[in-house]
């Protein structure tokens, strides 16, 4: 079954504000949580806000179940095959941080493994067969995530 990138986040996410209330854990001091979901969540954005810019100047298309129309490997594209997913990963913490969802944050891990098998991979696999070597060039001189 696929998935769209938003329930993969959101749903998690959700489920940990339930678990709080079910089994509440102790939360940060307000300031803490603040200050370090401040530190994910403004170089999320920033990171989002560059991909998006990249790949509109590009000409191509952000959607997940979109035919890009290029290979996009500039700006954020250089340092990461998946800025996008980075950015959302880095925000999805920042949020938590922010508003003391400790078990939202612990879902994290789960939202990693849910986002690589039921998006990552699907997509790498679309690349490949729409760009071939090279894609697979641009895999090898390029990470996944960081």
């Amino acid at each position: 079954m696929h998935v769209r990138p938003p329930l993969i986040f959101i749903a998690p996410f959700v489920i940990g504000l339930a678990l709080a209330h079910i089994w509440p854990l102790p939360q940060l001091p307000r300031t803490a949580g603040f200050l370090l979901g401040a530190l994910f969540a403004v170089p999320a954005i920033v990171l989002y806000v560059a991909a998006q810019v990249t790949l509109h100047r590009s000409c191509t298309t952000m959607l997940p179940e979109g035919r890009p129309r290029v290979l996009v490997v500039t700006g954020p594209f250089r340092r990461t095959r998946n800025p996008l997913y980075l950015a959302l990963l880095l925000l999805y913490t920042g949020v938590a941080l922010v508003t003391g969802a400790l078990w939202s944050l612990a879902l994290l891990p789960a939202v990693a493994v849910w986002l690589h098998y039921s998006v990552v991979k699907r997509e790498e696999w679309r690349l490949a067969q729409l760009f071939g070597e090279e894609y697979t060039r641009y895999c090898c001189t390029v990470p996944r995530w960081w």
